[in-house]
Order: C-alpha cells, then structure tokens, then sequence
C-alpha cells in the first residue's frame, strides 16, 4: 500500500553515486520552533559520516565516525499510538527509527521517520462483530509514506556504508 507524504514526517533525503545529505525536514523544525535541528552527511570518497545536531537554538554538536567504524545498520518500528500499542481497535502512528550500532557497541540515532499508520483491529472488537463491520474503515485508510521513506534511507545507507541491517534501539 503506498503512503501519502502529507500523512508522515520525515528527514529531507538527497543523495547521489556515493554521498548522501539529511535534514531535518521543515514540518519537524516547526514543531520544535526551529530549537532542533540535525544534519546527516555521508561522504563515500572520504569514507566519512558527520552528524551536526543543533539543540536549543544554540548549543551546537558535531560528531564524525569513519565506515570502519560502523558495525551495523539498525531498524526499528515503534507504534506511539497507546491504544493500538496495547492491542485495541484503531489507527497505529508509526515511528520508524534508524540509526548505527558502531564497533565499541554504542548506538547512534540517526533520523525518525513518523506518520499515520494502518488500521488495526484490537481484542477490544467484540468476537460477534463479522469482519465486514469494519471493511469501510480498512478500505478507505489512509497512512503516511513513512514505511517507504525509511525503507529506501535504510537501502541507500546499505549501499554507501556496505553493512548489514542489524537488531537494537536506534
């Protein structure tokens, strides 16, 4: 099923052969009042990642890890809608997180992608509800591009950084 971009919230990705560029994208700046800001650069000549974070609307971080450096590519869905999380009818809100697990085993988050997710039924529906009560509601649902967005950051990052995908909190 393909996603709407209007429905998710997700870095702005351009990339080319062998670099790629991240940004916060403009809707999550807003958000934040322009507070927060973070820049990905993935340099493949140089064999270099930098990271540029700015916190606060001042406090300004920057960290650079090497492709040695990195172990793995981590991949992670969290659903922050708490009534489908704990299993009841509705509307998941997925957070796709990615990030690398480095060689000294820390985690570096690199970017969420957030959106509207799909239509769930819970073990709130009553078991005599038939299947088609809620036909209008899987038919017509709408969900944000976050699945693909992420998906297609997480193949381009594959691709630079020639790692596999790995397991853990991003």
């Amino acid at each position: 099923m393909r996603g709407s971009i209007l429905l998710s919230i997700g870095p702005r990705v351009l990339s080319g052969p062998d670099w790629l560029l991240a940004t916060s994208s403009l809707p999550a700046a807003v958000l934040t009042l322009f507070s927060h800001r973070r820049y990905l650069t993935i340099d493949g000549r140089s064999r270099t990642i930098v990271i540029r974070r700015r916190l606060l609307w001042f406090v300004r971080r920057e960290r650079s890890v090497a492709f040695t450096d990195v172990k793995n590519i981590l991949y992670e869905l969290d659903d922050l809608n708490v009534w489908t999380m704990i299993g009841m009818t509705g509307d998941t809100f997925d957070c796709y997180k990615v990030g690398l697990r480095l060689q000294d085993a820390s985690e570096l988050h690199l970017f969420s992608f957030l959106g509207a997710g799909t239509f769930q039924r819970g073990w709130d529906s009553a078991p005599w509800m038939p299947d088609w009560f809620f036909a209008v509601e899987s038919t017509f649902d709408m969900s944000g591009a976050q699945s693909i967005q992420s998906s297609q950051f997480i193949e381009k990052l594959q691709e630079l950084l020639n790692v596999p995908l790995g397991r853990g909190t991003a």
